[in-house]
């Protein structure tokens, strides 16, 4: 995403691109996976409840809607 930088001492604009630092490919597929079999440990744990006092979602520290989101990208499905 660029913004536009206007500055008064010089009166001109130009587009500044903000830092940022990309992941490899290795560190995104790693954290994928780490995130998923996390909360797959939580979700047996808790007998598959997302939310609640005693759910997923409050043991992982987010919101229900969160966790159900989390669930769907990283396609996680109860076991049958």
């Amino acid at each position: 995403m660029a913004r536009t930088l206007v500055s008064h001492y010089s009166r001109t604009v130009r587009r500044v691109t903000p830092f940022r630092v990309s992941k490899s490919h290795f560190q995104r597929t790693f954290y994928h996976f780490a995130d998923r079999q996390y909360i797959l440990d939580v979700l047996e744990k808790v007998n598959w409840v997302l939310g609640g006092a005693n759910g997923a979602a409050t043991r992982l520290g987010m919101k229900r809607s969160t966790l159900q989101w989390k669930v769907k990208k990283l396609n996680i499905s109860r076991p049958r």
